[in-house]
């Protein structure tokens, strides 16, 4: 190559056929021979996606029709469900170097724009509706849903596409077909209940979350390009691997018979390998990657949903609306997992090719269970809590041993797993907040909620509060645990939407595994019941006859405290007190100014106010603060400012005999 591009040495034909097919360009244009449309490789057209057709599987020779793959209703229809299955998904192939980036856009394409005609043209939109359309007519439920989705689509003067994108994943690797090793991609675009998931601890395990993609397109057609990780290439593997699918009824076009699916690839109904460029016409070439993800983990693969909508709503639904349900879903189901770092997630609106982007913030939609989550990850747990802190306690499962025959899993004999209760009692007006309230965030390894167990009416007079249960891996890493997510993945139904006895547990582990389950549950409610059960009074009320007489009532209830001070650190050095704390911060509402009053008490006479030679913010979580003179000023929305002071030189004074205290004194900045 260096020869050649320095006029020292022709290259050989061959090598020059080699080096075209390495990159996917003509061998002309590779040479500068006719610089043209017809070979310039970015050129947008059919040819961009070199040579994909549409191959629908034929019809069996026994006559059998299929109407259709049950699998799409299998998992509520709705955009919570969509984002669960496919987040999830993209955390199960993890490359477990940093975070998993997922994104999701929402592209409007307007019907006679330029990437409108280049789209439909390299999708070969005429072929596949012409399959739809036959699809349609046949007496079915599928078949109801292609018609009005075809007759909405031909109606619109755009169309919606849904494009997913993971990064730090795997990649769609694996065989064309199932074989002795395990292929996501076959598990993902030829198979039906495969999931190809090994791990104990993935999100899935019956390969039905897969259909919601497919359940999502008014065309039931989706588009899939995978840039492999290189530890899962093959020698062969070039550029991105591309592949479509639509998921149609048995029909009939002409004298042929089909029995259903189709894929945009080669005549052999096999995947393609394509350079980003050949991808561009459908939106699927990974060139924008997000901010944060640098070159060696970024593999991973795109999805396109062609003709996106949400399947629970009775019209097309306003595009706004839906890039704020997929964001609040990711928001309120993958919390867990974005808070630990172990997932980035966006979510993007692309109209008229222009994009805006916003980072999902999970403290803009759970901000009492974010708080409850890393409170316990900074271990500043409080054993009596009040409003606006969090108690932790232990509840354990009992994990049934597992069967001999039960060979795909970790065998082990009966153990005990312990899980972390979070509870969070509310304070101030964080009671209106309704995401969470008097309910337990049931978690495990995935980082996913796999659902909101409301517990509301467990006790009369129950503090109000948000709790979190930590269980399996997502409470700690042993083996104990990854038993118990093992046991708790498979007693998940299809939707994962909460842990149950069912027909899987009953094959596979021991008897008892109901009853464990029941237990469980029992024992959560319990610890739920000692944490939030209403204060004890000090007094009585006395006799109901004298308390009417006498009109006694008991006091109110204290307000909670504007902010509080915690995990003070003071240590006395050099003649002067040096102090580290945390200023929690409990009504976010307003700006605050916060004053740390530190006082020593002398042999005799009152206490002496110390004043700071040094006051500084350390840092914030959430929103931001500043320090000046000796106060804090602390922005609206601002969860917890940690800061540091140093106390002045006092003259005549032993501060080393004296005891020393700090206070802090709050006000809103507006008065």
């Amino acid at each position: 190559m260096s020869h050649w591009l320095t006029g020292r040495r022709p290259v050989p034909d061959h090598q020059i056929k080699r080096i075209a097919e390495v990159l996917g360009v003509d061998e002309g244009w590779l040479m500068g021979e006719n610089p043209s449309t017809e070979t310039d490789p970015s050129r947008i057209g059919p040819d961009d996606l070199d040579g994909a057709d549409w191959t629908f599987r034929p019809a069996p020779e026994d006559g059998g029709r299929d109407y259709g793959n049950s699998n799409i209703f299998a998992t509520p229809p709705d955009i919570g469900t969509f984002v669960r299955e496919t987040a999830q998904n993209a955390r199960d192939q993890a490359l477990g170097e940093g975070a998993v980036h997922l994104r999701y856009s929402l592209i409007e394409l307007k019907k006679g724009t330029e990437e409108y005609d280049a789209f439909v043209e390299a999708l070969q939109f005429d072929e596949l509706t012409a399959h739809i359309a036959s699809a349609a007519k046949t007496q079915s439920k599928v078949g109801t849903r292609l018609q009005a989705g075809l007759e909405d689509v031909h109606a619109s003067d755009k169309l919606m596409l849904l494009r997913i994108e993971d990064y730090g994943t795997t990649g769609l690797y694996g065989g064309e077909k199932s074989g002795g090793d395990p292929s996501p991609f076959a598990a993902l675009v030829r198979n039906n209940l495969d999931s190809s998931k090994q791990s104990a601890s993935a999100g899935g395990s019956f390969g039905l979350g897969k259909a919601t993609l497919w359940r999502c397109s008014e065309l039931s057609t989706v588009l899939f390009a995978s840039d492999i990780a290189h530890g899962k290439r093959r020698a062969t593997d070039r550029g991105f691997r591309f592949v479509g699918k639509a998921e149609l009824t048995w029909h009939q076009l002409g004298d042929v018979e089909f029995a259903g699916p189709g894929w945009l690839s080669d005549s052999s109904a096999n995947s393609m390998w394509m350079t980003p460029d050949k991808l561009a016409p459908v939106f699927l070439n990974r060139t924008s990657t997000p901010p944060g993800v640098s070159t060696g983990n970024a593999s991973g693969t795109s999805i396109l949903v062609v003709g996106f909508r949400d399947p629970k709503a009775d019209a097309t639904s306003d595009p706004k609306n839906l890039v704020r349900e997929i964001k609040e879903a990711a928001a309120q189901n993958f919390w867990p997992a974005i808070v630990s770092g172990a997932l980035i997630v966006s979510v993007e609106h692309i109209v008229d090719g222009k994009a805006t982007s916003e980072v999902v913030d999970p403290e803009q939609h759970v901000p009492e269970l974010v708080d409850a989550y890393r409170t316990h990850l900074a271990d500043e747990i409080c054993e009596s809590p009040e409003g606006g802190e969090t108690a932790r306690a232990t509840v354990s499962i009992r994990i049934p041993g597992t069967r001999s025959s039960a060979e795909d899993l970790q065998q082990h004999t009966e153990i005990d797993s312990p899980c972390h209760l979070l509870v969070r009692l509310v304070a101030g007006d964080e009671a209106t907040k309704n995401q969470g309230l008097n309910s337990v965030a049931l978690v495990r390894g995935r980082g996913m909620v796999v659902r909101y167990w409301s517990r509301s009416s467990i006790l009369v007079g129950a503090r109000p509060f948000h709790a979190v249960l930590l269980a399996g891996e997502a409470a700690a890493a042993s083996a104990e645990n990854l038993w118990a997510e093992q046991f708790l993945r498979i007693s998940e139904p299809p939707a994962h939407d909460r842990w149950e006895f069912n027909d899987d547990l009953r094959e596979k582990y021991q008897r008892g595994a109901g009853a464990r389950i029941h237990e469980f549950w029992g024992a959560i409610t319990e610890e739920l019941r000692k944490l939030i059960r209403p204060k004890e009074k000090a007094e009585e009320d006395g006799p109901d006859a004298l308390r009417r007489l006498l009109q006694l009532s008991a006091p109110p209830e204290p307000a909670a405290p504007t902010a509080t001070l915690r995990s003070v650190q003071a240590r006395f050095k050099d003649g002067h007190w040096k102090i580290n704390g945390k200023i929690k911060v409990n009504d976010r509402r307003k700006a605050l100014v916060a004053t740390p009053v530190l006082s020593v008490d002398p042999e005799s006479g009152g206490a002496i106010k110390l004043p700071w030679s040094k006051l500084n913010v350390v840092s914030t979580s959430r929103g931001g603060a500043t320090a000046s003179n000796e106060a804090i000023s602390i922005e609206a929305n601002t969860s917890s400012v940690s800061f540091e002071a140093s106390t002045a030189t006092t003259e005549g004074l032993d501060l080393h005999q004296c005891r020393a205290r700090i206070v802090l004194h709050v006000r809103y900045a507006t008065e």
